[in-house]
């Protein structure tokens, strides 16, 4: 059984409760996260294989330790792209640690390739976050593949559609991916 954590980032840090990440109008990172991230949940919990577990609170050292402790597959940051001011191009990013094994690597790529597949974006981009960089404290303590999912930007108009009651559309993507995902004995 696979065991697969959605954390959703922007939620519950005990340093920063007021941390909501990104808004735009009445819209917030944090809540439509959450949003996308139980909806895979949801999948993942009725698809037989699948152990899910969605985290919501805790610093990045406990939610790594939880992760580490459950002796956790894959592990997913959830958050949304954002912008100060509207962004020209929509895109998506999937990112990793530079230290990332081949695995790691290979399902980024592959996420990535079904984010922009399957939505209103105009390109995707795996990026390797330097140690010490923005996202590092996310995902540099698992053991797991650990990734940072950025699969829309919030202010972009054409993100909106899939906001709302559509956020399905990004979870059938994550849900699509992990499913699929072909690991041919390849190294974390």
């Amino acid at each position: 059984m696979k065991r697969i954590i959605l954390d959703v980032q922007h939620m519950g840090k005990p340093h920063n409760p007021l941390d909501r990440g990104a808004a735009c109008g009445d819209m917030v990172e944090a809540n439509l996260c959450l949003e996308y991230a139980r909806i895979a949940y949801q999948v993942l919990t009725a698809t037989k294989g699948f152990e899910p577990f969605l985290v919501t609170s805790g610093s990045y050292g406990q939610r790594a330790a939880f992760a580490n402790a459950i002796d956790t597959d894959l592990y997913l940051a959830c958050h949304l792209n954002s912008s100060e001011i509207p962004p020209n191009i929509n895109y998506s990013l999937v990112e990793i640690s530079e230290y990332a094994g081949e695995i790691t690597r290979k399902f980024a790529e592959y996420l990535m390739e079904s984010f922009t597949a399957k939505l209103p974006v105009e390109k995707g981009e795996v990026w390797e976050i330097k140690k010490g960089g923005r996202g590092w404290s996310c995902i540099n303590r698992v053991k797991a593949p650990a990734l940072l999912l950025e699969p829309l930007f919030i202010n972009h108009p054409c993100s909106v559609e899939c906001f709302g009651t559509k956020m399905y559309k990004i979870a059938d993507v994550i849900v699509y991916a992990i499913k699929t995902f072909k690991y041919n004995g390849a190294s974390q």
